[in-house]
């Protein structure tokens, strides 16, 4: 029961450090890597945290792709691709109604432009949270909201919405405005069918790794 607990409490927590610490950084280290250090150490901690509170569906969900490795790469490729349209229509949707002009997070103002050479080359190693929030994520959204509840009698439409709508506010501080977590609802509702179709956390977990690697770390 405390362990469920736990696994509940990974992503509230992970959401209110990080943005609670870059808002009071930000005024003190403007355009400063300092600024990505609070997601670094948090996101990584919580993802050792996440990875030992769920290794049995872990290894058990492995055993599916040992050797089948070139199909889940091709799989979580593809995926990505796709799942990084869906969310741009989305996006495109709400600026098209006019109800959306995508504001910046307080990250995003960390820009290789206004960093010591020093500080570039740490920029990288830093982000490498961008890919371990993806494991920490999906293991609670995916697993613990679709998977862990479905014998609990209630039904896999009612917690893929809950599931998409809580991804979606869970990514509120990248825009800083409710409307701006439309096209992230709609990302998890779209890992969300892979997740019910695959029942596999590895095909979701590999999608969201090589779009953060591909359109977050590597841009």
């Amino acid at each position: 029961m405390k362990k469920r607990i736990l696994a509940f409490a990974i992503l509230p927590i992970q959401v209110l450090v990080i943005n609670s610490a870059v808002k009071i950084l930000e005024p003190e280290y403007p355009h400063s890597i300092v600024l990505l250090l609070p997601s670094f150490f948090t996101v990584t901690l919580l993802f050792f945290v996440s990875i030992n509170l769920h290794k049995t569906i872990l290894k058990h969900d492995w055993q599916f792709f040992k050797r089948k490795k070139t199909r889940l790469f091709l799989f979580s490729f593809l995926g990505a691709f796709l799942f990084q349209h869906i969310m741009n229509a989305a996006n495109d949707f709400m600026i098209y109604l006019n109800m959306f002009n995508y504001p910046v997070s307080l990250e995003a103002n960390v820009t290789l432009q206004n960093l010591h050479p020093i500080q570039v080359m740490l920029v990288p190693i830093i982000k490498v949270y961008y890919l371990l929030t993806t494991i920490n994520e999906e293991l609670y959204f995916r697993y613990n909201f679709l998977y862990s509840n479905h014998k609990r009698k209630l039904t896999f439409l009612f917690l893929l919405i809950l599931s998409s709508i809580l991804f979606g506010m869970a990514h509120y501080f990248v825009t800083n405005s409710l409307i701006g977590t439309f096209p992230y609802i709609i990302g998890g509702l779209f890992l969300g069918l892979i997740y019910l179709k695959t029942k596999n956390i590895y095909y979701v977990i590999g999608i969201h790794f090589f779009n953060n690697l591909i359109y977050g770390l590597l841009q």
